[in-house]
């Protein structure tokens, strides 16, 4: 958590602001904190080292490393990966209805992922592609999207507030305007908002620091 931390405040390109992002950063990182990767004795991976479904499986606190070579498309519908370790890039991974709730997700690609009414609430998300995503009624409140690739990402009825956005890319999103998100209690500054809406300043995205 420090080493994220200590990274995000790095980068922050308003010195007159960094101790005011430090303050909210840390608040935020210090909540629903969870160990990952630890699985529970119930916990099953199997499935994801064949071409098994993984639909409605228990996978809380399992650990995928980058040596697990998983399926284009898995299945992991109704699946329960709460607290998650997952360090493998998927190809369009269904995750419609799971729970990906206190998991990390990080530093991998996770490109046209389904993640309809899923519940990702405290999850990282840090330095991931999920490039044409759909987050259709997903609940995404307190995510970390630091540095988060979201292009042509699906954000119609998506959640979130208190989601962490420094540095993330909403160019191009879908279902989700520059108001809307405005409006979404996140915290820090994206590097691309979404599009404005109609009767505002049309574009691909709004850098913060102009127009895209």
């Amino acid at each position: 958590m420090s080493r994220l931390l200590t990274r995000t405040i790095g980068r922050i390109r308003r010195p007159g602001r960094a101790l005011l992002s430090a303050t909210i950063v840390g608040a935020a990182l210090a909540i629903g904190a969870v160990p990952f990767g630890v699985p529970t004795a119930a916990a099953d991976s199997s499935c994801l080292r064949t071409s098994a479904s993984c639909a409605n499986a228990d996978l809380r606190g399992v650990i995928i490393d980058n040596r697990v070579d998983v399926d284009p498309e898995k299945d992991f519908t109704g699946a329960d990966l709460s607290g998650a370790y997952i360090r493998t890039s998927m190809i369009r991974p269904n995750f419609t209805d799971a729970t990906l709730r206190d998991a990390s997700l990080e530093y991998i690609s996770l490109w046209g992922a389904n993640f309809t009414r899923a519940d990702a609430s405290g999850t990282y998300f840090t330095d991931s592609n999920l490039t044409n995503a759909n987050l259709t009624d997903a609940r995404f409140g307190r995510t970390r999207l630091v540095r988060t690739n979201l292009t042509g990402a699906t954000l119609t009825g998506v959640h979130l507030s208190g989601a962490i956005v420094f540095y993330a890319d909403f160019s191009r999103v879908k279902g989700m305007t520059r108001e809307d998100f405005d409006a979404a209690g996140t915290i820090g500054e994206p590097e691309v908002y979404p599009p404005s809406g109609p009767g505002v300043t049309p574009g691909a995205g709004s850098s913060m620091f102009g127009s895209s």
